[in-house]
């Protein structure tokens, strides 16, 4: 014990001793008896701070080990006691700990018979212990906390308020009182802080029957402590914690709560009134307009929203007051941008009293659209006349108004709007437009509050995007290229993010005796002049350091264009653009990248210039950048530098001879080693394979070690994807004698590999390799003998315990494509009955793709310009989605969407179907012998 002691002292206290002590507690946490030793030193510990080192320690030993535990049973039972009487910041601790320990106990309650009645037994024997019992039963109830309504989940709740309804309803009828009645005492508030907690554990599934029975009291409880209780540091948490167990309740028990919701919404408004807007109440405003949003979604028989004064003063006290510019907005605009734009335009304002009264807004109008629309405007229009004569008052307040007009999009509510955008168009037109199209040029200097309405502006045409008539959209381009020299990075990076989003906004067009189709709303005629003259300005930006450092908005944007012009990019811009993009490259810190994303975006849109045009000029400024990433070994960027000397292979501009000399340094063992460059190193070797008539000569004596390679990745977890991804390409580019003495043994690698663990993914990867080499090669016979060879009728137990099952995973239609085909090459081989009925069953679901309930023809998804690739991450074989490094895949490295689309001449329906009905006719007589089979085909390619 005196030891442990020691240990624990020095693991937590800085000191030269901190790490060897470390050590020595990681050995001894293997010796049996060490968690029962860290519980005895908690209950004859008196030193405050060894027994909150031992606790944390315990905490983390029980994450780490529990699961191979003996003593499982034994520190369990021994934790509560333990907690119960431990001091509060041990018991927080120790709490944790339950969490761990209870992580397979709540599966089922039966495993854990002692947890319920020592936590009543404490209750009954000490009240001065009900904080602790409480604080343990949430402890307790955190699987009732997860996702999900699992039947026996709600079971574990009925068990739990069975056993302790009554202790805690006694709990919380004293402490309700007490702090209602008397001047709130912290540890009332903190008992009911507890009980609120266990409150909402127990309620979250299913309204459990004591609850229920018992709802007035609580209800009760609840209402008073809303509308009595003083919102201070002490009490702030509480209240949040009403707030949100009531917004649960009214949204998911509305039946049961009928009768309070008037109340609630009366108590809620008490509440809120209370509120200034300061950010310590930030969290108690947004549970607080929670509660609102609960009940305004929802149809009551008595609706306290059907007043209109009701609405009236949720619109005027609530909604825009939380929509408007506070003093700690403007702190964080001066002080940190990247957190502020974060905050405004890329969704981490979840959490923000902004969109707190958004989503209140969008929940009234789901019930009473045509008055809250009447009441927006008019308190718009309403504050618009009131803020005329101060500038500054009016920019903060037209500001919260773009946000409110933002939440009422797509209203119908308003029967005086009658614009096909409704009340965004009108108010664009009326207040936003004519601030946008007054700028001639570039805004210098501005104030910060003209800087925060510009860019708000640009904020309402990106969100409303989809929205807004495009003849509306078209008339504020020629602002944007002037926004995007404004001085204010604000300014810049919202000009960037608008232009960029409009790439991509689709339409879906409806056209007679055809499936609707998805197009892009504007063209490359309408876009093209103005996102070509602004990207000479985004690239000054970037290289000058000129915006915010590292602006991932700026580059993203860019490689938004470039994707979206393509080849219609000049020459002499790319040349530009590369020179740009490689000078940004070389600027990036020895060490490493340091901005993951903005280093990805980057490469993306070096990528992408590549190919827009390809030319031995725009080659040559990009290669030296590349020697330089080679030479220097910067980890962080060697899978770009891979990626982008692979598409520079294939594009053919390179000079070819010095990669020949390159290939042994690729097949370095050491390099193979890190998962995050075998992507890339796979993706290189690939343009090697793809140019084997030129390379044959090297490739071939090298062939020994790419397998080597192969299996040495095939071998680490996060890596085997890719490494499958290799076998892919060699299939397709390479002729089989080049690597035919290497064959059997990458499939017997394959094999061992999959036994060694359940790799769905892995699976799913390696039907689409096979498919490809059957179809690629012609003749699967090699494939049987192969695996055959290897262990007899392995052929036959491979086909029907992975290749069948694993066409199920693939969905991505063009990996579809190949499987159908390759499945058919496979059903050439004599087979079994029951082997060739499961083939054509599987050979079925590939053709057929259900949507709605309903099966459709593969090919006609396939070929209606639908956005195939939305799923490619997930689909992917290079690398796979489960253990995916970041950013070692690069999309925009690749000449086409889907590499694997080994068969580009099938590209619309009518050529799919004669290529299909051509692959089954050498099959009709065994076709035949399968019931249905024919009759099945027919009715899928007619």
């Amino acid at each position: 014990m005196a030891q442990l002691q020691e240990l624990l002292r020095l693991a937590h206290t800085p000191n030269p001793q901190m790490q060897s002590a470390t050590q020595q507690l990681s050995s001894l946490e293997l010796q049996p008896g060490f968690g029962a030793a860290l519980l005895a030193l908690l209950q004859s510990c008196g030193e405050a701070l060894l027994a909150q080192a031992a606790a944390i320690y315990l905490k983390n030993f029980l994450q780490r080990r529990w699961q191979s535990l003996e003593d499982r049973e034994m520190l369990r039972d021994s934790l509560v006691p333990v907690a119960l009487a431990a001091e509060k910041p041990v018991r927080k601790q120790l709490c944790a700990a339950v969490e761990e320990s209870t992580e397979l106990a709540l599966q089922d309650l039966d495993r854990w018979p002692q947890l319920l009645p020592q936590l009543v037994s404490a209750h009954s024997a000490s009240r001065s212990n009900a904080q602790g019992a409480l604080e343990l039963a949430h402890a307790a109830l955190r699987q009732l906390r997860a996702e999900g309504r699992h039947v026996e989940m709600s079971r574990q709740a009925r068990c739990f308020a069975e056993v302790l309804g009554p202790m805690h309803l006694e709990l919380w009828r004293l402490a309700c009182d007490r702090v209602v009645s008397d001047i709130p005492d912290r540890e009332s508030i903190e008992l009911l802080l507890a009980a609120t907690q266990v409150l909402f554990d127990l309620s979250r599934l299913v309204m459990v029957d004591q609850v229920q029975e018992n709802l007035q009291t609580y209800m009760q409880g609840i209402l008073a402590l809303l509308q009595r209780l003083a919102p201070n540091a002490a009490s702030s948490e509480l209240l949040q914690e009403l707030c949100g167990l009531l917004a649960m309740w009214l949204s998911r028990y509305g039946e049961v709560l009928e009768a309070f919701v008037g109340r609630s919404v009366e108590a809620v408004w008490s509440l809120l009134i209370k509120l200034d807007e300061s950010t310590e109440h930030d969290a108690l405003v947004i549970s607080a307009i929670a509660v609102l949003s609960s009940v305004s979604c929802q149809e009551w028989q008595a609706s306290p929203f059907k007043d209109p004064t009701v609405l009236a003063a949720i619109c005027e006290r609530v909604v825009l007051p939380n929509l408007k510019l506070r003093a700690s907005d403007l702190e964080l605009f001066q002080d940190d941008l990247q957190e502020y734009i974060a905050r405004d335009v890329e969704g981490n304002d979840i959490q923000t009293r902004r969109w707190a009264a958004i989503d209140l807004v969008r929940s009234l109008r789901r019930r009473h659209d045509k008055e809250t629309c009447e009441f927006v405007v008019t308190c718009i229009q309403r504050v618009l006349r009131e803020t005329v004569a101060d500038p500054r008052s009016a920019a903060i307040c037209k500001h919260a108004c773009i946000h409110l007009v933002i939440s009422m999009a797509g209203s119908t509510g308003g029967q005086s709007i009658q614009s096909p955008g409704g009340l965004a168009t009108e108010f664009f037109k009326e207040q936003l437009g004519p601030e946008l199209l007054a700028v001639q040029a570039p805004p210098q200097g501005t104030s910060v509050e003209a800087v925060l309405f510009k860019a708000a502006c640009l904020k309402f045409l990106t969100v409303l995007r989809n929205i807004l008539p495009a003849e509306l959209m078209l008339g504020v381009l020629p602002v944007l290229p002037l926004l995007l020299q404004a001085e204010h990075p604000l300014l810049h990076s919202y000009a960037a993010i608008c232009a960029n989003v409009l790439t991509t906004v689709q339409e879906r067009v409806h056209e007679p005796g055809a499936l609707p189709l998805w197009r892009p709303r504007y063209r490359r005629e309408q876009l093209g002049p103005m996102l070509l003259q602004m990207i000479p300005t985004m690239l000054q930006i970037l290289v000058e350091g000129r915006s915010i450092p590292k602006n991932t908005h700026l580059i993203r944007a860019l490689l938004a264009w470039l994707n979206f012009l393509g080849p219609t990019v000049p020459p002499e811009l790319v040349v530009k653009i590369l020179q740009s993009l490689t000078q940004l490259v070389r600027a990036l810190p020895s060490s490493g990248s340091g901005h993951a994303e903005f280093v990805h975006l980057l490469f993306g849109s070096l990528a992408l210039a590549l190919k827009a045009h390809s030319t031995a000029g725009s080659t040559a400024v990009v290669f030296p950048m590349v020697e330089q990433l080679w030479v220097s070994q910067v980890e962080d960027l060697l899978p770009y530098c891979y990626q982008i000397m692979g598409l520079m292979l294939d594009l053919g501009h390179s000079p070819v001879p010095l990669y020949g000399e390159l290939l042994p340094k690729i097949l370095a063992p050491d390099l193979w080693q890190a998962p995050g460059k075998v992507p890339g190193l796979v993706r290189l070797l690939r343009a090697f394979f793809a140019k084997v008539d030129f390379f044959r000569s090297v490739l071939q004596p090298a062939m020994g070690e790419i397998f080597a390679r192969f299996q040495q990745a095939l071998g680490n977890r996060q890596s085997a994807s890719a490494a499958v991804g290799l076998l892919c390409a060699a299939f397709r580019f390479l002729p089989f004698e080049l690597y035919c003495n290497h064959f059997q043994a990458a499939l017997e690698a394959c094999l061992t590999r999959l036994e060694g663990i359940k790799a769905p993914e892995l699976e799913k990867d390696l039907v689409v390799a096979l498919s490809i080499f059957v179809h690629v090669y012609g003749d699967p016979t090699v494939l049987c003998v192969a695996l055959n060879q290897l262990k007899e009728g392995l052929f036959e137990r491979f086909l029907m315990e992975v290749w069948l099952p694993g066409t199920y995973r693939i969905q991505l239609l063009q990996r579809r494509k190949i499987c159908i085909f390759g499945l058919i090459r496979v059903m050439h081989l004599p087979m079994p009955p029951k082997v060739l009925e499961a083939c054509c069953q599987a050979l079925l679901r590939l053709l057929r793709l259900r949507q709605a309930g309903h099966p459709v023809l593969i090919f006609e998804e396939l070929f209606n310009n639908r956005p195939l690739f939305l799923c490619k991450r997930s689909e992917g074989i290079n690398p796979g989605d489960e253990f995916q490094v970041a950013y070692n895949h690069l999309d925009q490295a690749e000449l086409k969407e889907d590499v694997w689309d080994v068969l580009p001449e099938i590209q619309d329906v009518p050529t799919a179907k004669v290529a299909v009905k051509q692959a089954l006719a050498q099959l009709g007589e065994v076709l035949s012998k399968v019931e249905g089979m024919t009759r099945a085909l027919e009715e899928i390619l007619r």
